[in-house]
Parts: structure tokens; sequence; C-alpha cells
């Protein structure tokens, strides 16, 4: 094959999906294969709390009181600055908004157990609480010293508003159940009518003063105001309650509870799960809501499930269902993966040791060369699809990922899904003249649309581009367009990745081979490629040791 004319028009120039920006389709997960029964009834037994729910809400906790840590203090900072100007004691403000400085900054870290977080949120709010008693204290007895009963009043009143604000911070910020608030937002309620009570009976100077004025009525109307507050508060409480475990009700997809998003890409986006009845992990993928009317792209997805479902191999992610809400919104389930994807390694780590690479790709070969076995092209090889993964005490398993632009090379062609496209002879390919794979890694003969030059080999390329930019942290061609990405693909000369950082010759001479413009010079099939690369120099250097020792090492401890 030569190289396509260079006035040739490439399929679809105006409508071409560039895709040029890596951005990744899953997070870092925990692993959990998740086997499903289709048709599990869509039942409960009893209300336990899942796992997904349970660490849904102990995220949700820990946000929120990070947040009112953060408000909290700024609130404290002004009434420092106050203290100062009036002449108060300066001390405890300060000391204050330390103590909740030091909760915001311990809040930060990963992920914090829920009986830590109970312990936090006591101490917040009663940092918060004691604080204002000790100003009520020092107010009401100075006070009573200088004879000054209008003051008292006002401490009184402000004790009740301080009580009512925190009440309102608490019931809004932080989520909780009916009985786990109902402590709380007693002791918040009534602190200040405890503290008056308690300054009444050790105080004989406040009670000879308050008893020359009528102070019961306004001290009844303040218990009134009191029991009224902490009674919404916690019917407040009750009810956020109730919304959120309706949210999360609402979140259920059949027999899987969808729980965080993982990511996003281009058709949909991917969330943790777990089957309701099995109690595993798994990953969901749903197609955005614009996309579900969209024929084609439903067919693509379709033919991405049914295409991975084919294939059992431990370096391809296993799909287990797939399936439509009651709204009609398509969506799959898959293994989920703990780890990172090459992409998002690259960026976080800088260019990996060949020996990495090596011992990455020989795996994403054995898992190609199970997918070309069964006929079958995976076409949108990136390094956002390849992960290198954590499964079970195994690190950098690499996994290939989304399958989405699947080409059937030696099997029929789907009746079904063909009448989903609207297209002739490739309808994976272009659809209504959209090009479809990503630019920085897409072989010559797909870029320019010619079908009868596509088979397996466009694979090999990708996986060339890939081992390309995993060595040097940039991919073999780059540009402004994605047409003039393309036509160097197709044009330019490969710069050796040896110019832009020490490479070994022979795995240079492994990717340069594989970057070659026409098919028939590149490795014939993954296997041989895979071959080739176990037979460089530095194959050995990595194994699955050192990866548990690297992996070790950047993986930040749960807590």
């Amino acid at each position: 094959m030569s190289p396509p004319s260079p006035d040739l028009v490439l399929t679809g120039e105006a409508m071409i999906n560039l895709q040029q920006t890596m951005v990744p389709d899953h997070g870092s997960s925990k692993p959990g294969p998740c086997k499903p029964a289709s048709s599990s009834p869509r039942i409960s037994v009893g209300k336990p709390e899942s796992r997904v729910q349970g660490e849904a809400l102990r995220a949700l906790r820990q946000s929120r009181l990070r947040a009112a840590a953060s408000y909290l203090s700024l609130w404290w900072s002004f009434i420092s600055i106050q203290s100062l100007l009036i002449g108060l004691p300066s001390v405890l403000p300060f000391m204050t908004v330390f103590g909740l400085a030091g909760a915001y900054i311990h809040l930060s870290r990963p992920k914090i157990a829920p009986f830590g977080l109970k312990l936090i949120e006591a101490g917040i709010f009663g940092l918060m609480a004691g604080a204002f008693i000790v100003f009520q204290y020092v107010i009401m007895v100075t006070a009573a010293i200088h004879s000054d009963y209008h003051a008292i009043e006002i401490s009184a009143k402000n004790g009740l508003i301080n009580s009512l604000t925190l009440l309102l911070a608490y019931t809004l910020l932080i989520p909780n159940t009916l009985r786990s608030a109902a402590a709380i937002v007693v002791c918040l309620a009534f602190y200040p009518l405890v503290t008056e009570a308690v300054i009444l009976a050790w105080h004989p100077d406040v009670q000879s003063l308050i008893a020359q004025h009528r102070y019961l009525e306004p001290l009844g109307l303040n218990l009134t105001m009191t029991v009224v507050a902490g009674s919404l508060s916690l019917y407040g409480v009750h009810i956020l309650a109730t919304l959120r475990q309706d949210v999360f009700e609402a979140r259920r997809l059949n027999q899987y509870q969808i729980g965080d998003r993982l990511g996003a890409g281009g058709m949909g986006e991917v969330y943790q799960a777990e089957h309701r009845l099995l109690r595993r992990s798994c990953a969901v993928k749903m197609v955005r809501p614009e996309k579900s009317l969209d024929r084609r792209a439903l067919a693509m997805l379709e033919r991405e499930v049914r295409s991975t479902a084919q294939l059992s191999h431990p370096n391809i992610v296993e799909v287990y269902d797939y399936g439509r809400t009651d709204d009609g919104s398509f969506y799959y389930v898959m293994e989920k993966l703990q780890g990172l994807n090459l992409a998002e390694l690259v960026q976080q780590h800088g260019p990996l040791p060949v020996s990495r690479i090596i011992y990455l790709l020989r795996q994403a070969c054995d898992g190609l060369g199970e997918a070309h076995a069964a006929g079958l092209v995976h076409r949108d090889l990136k390094p956002d699809n390849i992960f290198a993964a954590q499964v079970g005490r195994r690190n950098d398993v690499a996994k290939l990922l989304d399958f989405g632009l699947v080409k059937e090379s030696s099997l029929p062609e789907d009746a079904e899904f063909g009448e989903h496209l609207d297209s002739n002879d490739n309808p994976t390919l272009t659809i209504n003249g959209i090009l479809m794979g990503t630019p920085l890694f897409m072989a010559p003969e797909q870029g320019f649309g010619d079908s009868s030059l596509q088979d397996h080999r466009a694979d090999i390329y990708a996986l060339g581009a890939i081992a390309y930019f995993l060595a040097t942290g940039q991919p073999p061609f780059d540009g402004q367009s994605a047409l003039k990405i393309l036509k160097a693909h197709a044009y330019d000369d490969v710069l050796p990745p040896s110019h832009l950082l020490p490479v070994p010759h022979d795995f240079e001479q492994v990717v340069l081979r594989c970057l070659e413009k026409h098919p028939t010079d590149r490795y014939s099939s993954a296997d041989e490629l895979g071959q080739a690369l176990s037979e460089c120099e530095d194959a050995t250097e990595w194994d699955g040791t050192n990866a548990r020792v690297w992996w070790a090492e950047h993986t930040r401890p749960s807590v």
C-alpha cells in the first residue's frame, strides 16, 4: 500500500471526532466483579444500608463537615475581630478559629471512618457552643457587677440567636438521621438557658439584679422559642434524611444501586454500583440522556456490549449485563477496576520505564490477540483505553477497555445492528460522514476511511503509538487540528523516540515497525508483537514484584 494521495479528501473532514484530549472514562476504583442475574426481581429485604449507600453517606458527611468547619471558622474570625475592637477577651475567639481550622485540615484527608466523623461533628459544634457559653457567662457576670440589666437582657437574646444559628447550620449542613442528631440538637437548643440557670445559681449579684426586673417574662419567651426551634430542627433532620433516601432509591437501576460517578466520556458516564442481592461492586456505564434518543449511538453501545461479552480474557474488561432504565436510557454493567489508565499514569508520573511498558503491552497484546482471534478489531486503542489495574494481589494488570468502535472483521455483519445505522459497507467506521476513532493514535488507513485496507493491523499501529507515548510522554504526531495529525500519520516520518528520551535500540525498532505506514510492513499479529516485545533486552526487568512495590509506594492508604 502506498500512502493515499495528498489531495484525497478525508472522510468526514468537517465532522471529525477529535477526541484529542485524553479524558479518562474511569476513575480509580476498587475491584469487585459482579455477576448479576438479569431476571433478579426488584426487591429489598428490610432497610439495611448497603455498602454503596453507607459509603455515599460517609463521604457526604465528611464533605459537609469540612464545609461547616470552613463557614464557622470564618464566622468566628469576624467575632475575634469584634472582640478586639470592643475590648472583650480575644484569646478564646482566636483559639476557636484555630480549632475549627484544625478540623478543616483534618477533614481534608481522603477518607475518615464514620465513628471518627461523628467525633469531629460533636467536636465542631461542641466547640462553637462552648465558646458562646463562655462569652455569655463573662458578659452576664460583668453586667451584674456593673448593675447593667440591659446588658444581661441583650446577652440572653444573643445567646438565643447564636443557638438558633447553630441549629440551622447543623440541620442544613450535616446529613443525619433523627436518632443520631437528637442529642446534639437538644444540646444546641438548650445550652443558652442552661447557661443562664447556672449563672443564676452561682452568682448572687446576677440574682439580685434580675430580681429588680421582670426577667421571667423574656425568659419564658426564650424557653418557648427554644422548644419550637429544637422541634423544627429535629423535624428538618427527619425530612432531609427522608429526601436523601428517596434520592437514593431513585438511583436504583433494576437490581443495581448506583453510587458515585467514577468518570465520563464522549458517550456517557461511569458510576460505581452495587448489586443489591450479591452485595458486590460493579461499574455501570450510562448513556448520556441526549444520546439515548440517537439510534446510531445506541447501536454503537450495543455493539460494544455484545462484542466485549463474547470475549473472556483476563486482559479485557469483563461485561456482565446491559439493559435500559425505566425511562429508556441505555446502560451496561462491567467489572470495576482499581488503578489508573495509561494516560493518567503518564500524566501523573511521567514517561514509564521501558521494562514496565513492555510488561503492560505484552498483556495488552494477549488480550488483543484474543479479540482478533474472535474476528474483532478494536479500532480505538489509546492510552485512555488501556488500564493498569490492581486485581486482587496482582498489580499492573493490563485491561483493554471500551470496544465501542469494534469492527467485526471476519464475522458476518449483525443484521439488527445494521438496521440501526444509515450506512453501507462499514457502518462502524463512518456514521453519516463522521470519522470515528482518535487521530493521535489512529493508523493511516483508518484515518482515510478506506475499509478495504483496514484490519487487525490498525490495532498494531495504535499499540505502537501508545508505546511511543508511554516512553516519551507525547504521541508520535501532534498538531493544531485532527486533519494535520491524520496527514502526518499518512505521510510524515516518525521521529525516533530516542531523539526525545533515552530508549533502548531494540525497543525502538519494535515501536517503529508498529508505526509503518503500510499494514504489511507491521507485525502481522498481536501475538507476533508480543513475542518481539518479550525478546527486548529490558523485557525481564519489570515483573509482578516491581509492580507491587511501585503501587505500594504510590497508593495513598485508606483511612
